[in-house]
């Protein structure tokens, strides 16, 4: 018989340090040796009595298959496996009865929640088959809900992530209420220029809607001083010629009061495709 070795009390351990571990309850000795003889290529541990068995669960346990008999004195198996059930319950239960003792399996079935019955005398291949099915069925149940562990964590974590997004857009929206410059990221394509985002302090600075703003692709550049336009897209072009990824251009605007406003245009290139079609983002600055 393979004596499984004690382990320290774990909750959670690896399906694989588990999986073949078989706990034998019957308190005929004759009995638990058989049993355990023909389980011999398991991890295989007896116990006598339901108050023992549920010892060695507290300190060896999980267990991934318990094999118990239903008439023992003191705790009969019913009362052990439900008791096991409350306590680990993806421990695959297996009851031993009498030959046709089937009030005894229907009070199992809605009591003890048994997986698999097996009568008295039991034929060895049908032993080692109930016990191979119960072994893939812990397998299973202990996999299904380390998966659902997992996604219960993951949906934590994003949980966790997305509160910190709320309170890092608050904290950009406080900053943007008192910054004296407007951040924007944009498409610049050749004279082409679309506006993507725009901070929510552009009315505040320069008087404009941004909702609008962004659904008009023509809109910035429309407001740019015509004398000055030419400046803005060699300040762009330079952009994708030279090295530095980094340029400003000051030009003259006309604000949401139409009056013509002096800009500091500050942008950075983020990206750019082998066509010259750039990303930027950038900050528009009245100067007073």
């Amino acid at each position: 018989m393979h004596q499984a070795q004690h382990t320290q009390p774990v909750r959670m351990a690896s399906v694989f340090d588990v999986s073949q571990k078989v706990l034998v309850v019957d308190d005929d000795e004759d009995t638990r040796r058989l049993l355990a003889h023909h389980l011999s290529d398991y991890q295989v541990e007896t116990a006598g009595s339901g108050a023992e068995a549920l010892a060695l669960i507290q300190d060896s346990g999980p267990w991934a298959v318990v094999v118990s008999d239903y008439m023992m004195p003191e705790m009969d198996g019913i009362t052990l496996l439900q008791e096991l059930s409350e306590r680990e319950p993806e421990t695959v239960p297996i009851m031993l009865t009498a030959h046709g003792d089937l009030e005894v399996a229907v009070r199992a079935l809605h009591e003890g929640r048994i997986f698999r019955f097996l009568t008295k005398p039991w034929q060895d291949h049908q032993l080692r088959l109930c016990v191979d099915q119960a072994l893939s069925q812990y397998r299973a149940q202990v996999s299904e809900q380390l998966l659902l562990d997992r996604l219960q964590q993951q949906n934590q974590d994003l949980s966790r992530r997305l509160e910190e997004m709320k309170a890092l857009r608050r904290r950009l929206q406080q900053w943007a209420d008192f910054s004296p410059v407007v951040i924007y990221e944009a498409v610049v394509d050749g004279e082409a220029y679309r506006n993507d985002y725009v901070s929510s302090n552009l009315e505040r600075l320069f008087g404009f809607d941004r909702i609008a703003f962004v659904g008009d692709p023509g809109f910035w550049t429309g407001r740019v001083h015509p004398d000055d336009l030419p400046r803005l897209h060699e300040a762009f072009s330079r952009l994708r010629s030279e090295d530095s990824a980094r340029g400003e251009c000051r030009y003259r605007a006309r604000g949401g009061d139409e009056q013509w406003v002096e800009v500091l245009d500050r942008f950075r290139r983020d990206s750019m495709t082998p066509s010259g079609r750039m990303r930027i983002t950038g900050a528009w600055q009245p100067v007073a």
